[in-house]
């Protein structure tokens, strides 16, 4: 018994010598040239931190008055600063429209980069994953495509799209999709830019992605589609509609996540254990297709299903026009999924359509960093 005490005395001993984090005052923000004021860290990814703060500046105020809120993205030093510099002209050609973070100003003090966001109200997923209606859903996916079809028509392909990048305010219904540290602009077979016209900013963009042969990087596996999970070179905006079209799964299934892949596995070495969340939904003779399709052979029991489910069997929020629009976006074959155009159009939305009036909040635009 006296042992265990002192066993339990020297454990308790070990947790208190443990160094606490240290607070954010203590940390130091050089680049930023003393004009802001660090309130807290708000997100934390593969890329940097991201930190709420306010400037000094007493002039700096909001509409009522209360000092302007802004987001801070500082990137760790390891990144290569060319990915830094991709991600800031995206943002810059992507111009804040269309519920798309708006990058305000970048800081660089000895390959320190801070990058500066105003600040979105948002709430975490999983606050309101299950409590959210048909109705609900209809606000945030419609909120969140509009960004997709924006970044498709500027010839972007986001392809880290996750509930952690979209930042969303379920009072107002408003939401941002944030973090482009993966993105980039789709090009064609002979590396030009595949659906604008190679304006300055645009050409710079590619010209960099040639320099560090960047294409089709891998975003979370869990919201990759086949055509990304199989390395396959032709990749686009249906990339980010599987993304939106797993989170609309979610929804109307109230389970997250829905596709449980490990992150680090390459398609080269792709399990059968990977395998089972996609034979589950959509049946092995579907996933044989697709793979061999996409240059693929894979191996899967007999005894593992045929045939894809129902989503009525899964999903706890039941209706035929969202099982329509979800069958289109998470449709296995790319060539075949629906556009974000084409999502937007759909019965789904029927009264948010963008030639129908609707009131939307303005809101205060920011980023974060991936989760």
């Amino acid at each position: 018994m006296e042992k265990n005490k002192n066993k339990q005395a020297a454990q308790s001993a070990q947790v208190k010598k443990q160094p606490a984090e240290p607070p954010v005052q203590a940390c130091k923000f050089e680049e930023l040239k003393g004009e802001f004021e660090i309130k807290r860290e708000i997100g934390r990814g593969s890329y940097g931190v991201v930190f709420k703060g306010v400037k000094k500046d007493p002039n700096d105020l909001d509409e009522n008055g209360k000092p302007k809120q802004y987001a801070i993205k500082r990137i760790f030093p390891t990144i290569n600063a060319a990915f830094i510099l991709i991600e800031m002209l995206i943002l810059k050609h992507l111009n804040g429209e269309s519920n798309v973070t708006d990058l305000i100003s970048g800081y660089r003090l000895d390959g320190q980069v801070s990058l500066v966001f105003k600040f979105q109200k948002s709430k975490p997923f999983l606050t309101y994953l299950t409590t959210f209606g048909l109705e609900d859903i209809r606000k945030y996916m419609y909120a969140m495509m509009k960004a997709v079809k924006h970044l498709s028509d500027h010839g972007v392909i986001h392809r880290d799209i996750k509930p952690s990048n979209f930042l969303y305010d379920p009072a107002s219904h408003t939401g941002l999709l944030i973090d482009f540290g993966l993105s980039e602009i789709e090009v064609d077979a002979a590396g030009r830019a595949k659906k604008m016209a190679e304006n300055e900013t645009v050409k710079k963009i590619v010209d960099l992605q040639k320099k560090m042969k960047i294409k089709n990087r891998t975003g979370t596996k869990g919201y990759m589609p086949p055509e990304a999970l199989f390395n396959h070179p032709n990749q686009g905006s249906a990339v980010d509609v599987w993304a939106c079209g797993v989170i609309f799964l979610s929804f109307l299934a109230q389970r997250h996540p829905i596709f449980s892949l490990n992150n680090s596995s390459k398609i080269k070495n792709f399990t059968i254990s990977n395998l089972i969340p996609f034979v589950c939904l959509f049946g092995s003779n579907n996933i044989k297709e697709i793979a061999f399709k996409l240059g693929y052979g894979v191996l899967i029991p007999d005894e593992m299903q045929k045939e894809r489910i129902e989503w009525r069997e899964i999903c706890k929020i039941q209706d035929d026009c969202a099982f329509d629009l979800l069958n289109r976006m998470l449709e296995l074959d790319y060539t075949k999924r629906i556009t974000p155009e084409q999502v937007l159009e759909h019965a789904f939305f029927k009264g948010l359509h963008s030639g129908e009036k609707i009131e939307f909040k303005e809101v205060v635009q920011g980023g974060a960093a991936g989760q």
